[in-house]
């Protein structure tokens, strides 16, 4: 073990004069504008279709919002219309959220295979959503509650819905059928009746159709749960 040695000496007084570093002076100016410049808002975007009968039309185009803009990556995009038609993506968005709450709606690929992707939560509470083709992304929950979802295939082949975890029935009643080569792939929680009184039913159907789910899948957790895997489907659970 190494020695160290202590010298004490009367305290003196040492005088620093020297101009701030340019470094620092970027710095300082960094913070200060970090300080005082607005951080972007995220706002609500409802889809109105334009007004039309159907209201169908593309994700991408400003008039089909309102207000009349295509919601950004700090966004919530909402459809609450009570109708049926048809949402075509022919790019790779990314929201916030996504919050569908009524109708019968198809969302769809245009052009080439498409990815929705979402930073928080796919909140499927009323209404019938449709993936046709379509892949979903969302980094923390989809949730399938009072409301039914499809994971189906499209023009431009299967889709395929992801997240952190997945809850369907979470307090009312939901249902999430993957059929056609869809697939469900969830990173962490599969919840199928997951609080009190409520009613959940997944069904896996047909060959190529499966669900990965890394981690545990609860079946009527606190409710009432039914897990469907038929036709040569499959479910895992890692």
């Amino acid at each position: 073990m190494s020695s160290v040695s202590v010298y004490k000496r009367a305290p003196c007084a040492i005088a620093i004069n020297r101009a701030p570093s340019n470094l620092m002076l970027v710095l300082i100016t960094v913070l200060a504008l970090g300080a005082i410049m607005p951080q972007a808002a995220a706002d609500t975007f409802t889809w109105d279709g334009n007004g039309g009968a159907p209201p169908s039309g593309a994700f991408g185009a400003a008039v089909n919002w309102n207000p009349n803009q295509v919601p950004g990556l700090s966004d919530t995009a909402l459809f609450n219309l009570a109708a049926t038609y048809e949402v075509s993506y022919a790019y790779n968005p990314t929201n916030a959220d996504l919050l569908f709450q009524n109708g019968q709606v198809a969302f769809v690929s245009s052009g080439a295979k498409r990815l929705y992707s979402l930073s928080n939560d796919a909140l499927i509470t009323g209404g019938q959503m449709n993936l046709n083709g379509l892949d979903l992304t969302a980094a923390d929950d989809l949730l399938v509650d009072g409301a039914t979802m499809f994971v189906d295939a499209g023009a431009f082949g299967s889709s395929t819905a992801t997240s952190w975890s997945c809850s369907v029935g979470d307090s009312g009643t939901g249902q999430l059928t993957v059929q056609n080569a869809g697939q469900l792939v969830s990173d962490r929680y599969g919840f199928i009746g997951r609080n009190g009184g409520a009613n959940g039913t997944v069904t896996i159907d047909g060959p190529s159709a499966s669900w990965v789910n890394n981690g545990d899948i609860r079946i009527g957790e606190l409710g009432t749960g039914l897990l469907n895997v038929q036709n040569g489907a499959s479910a895992s659970s890692i």
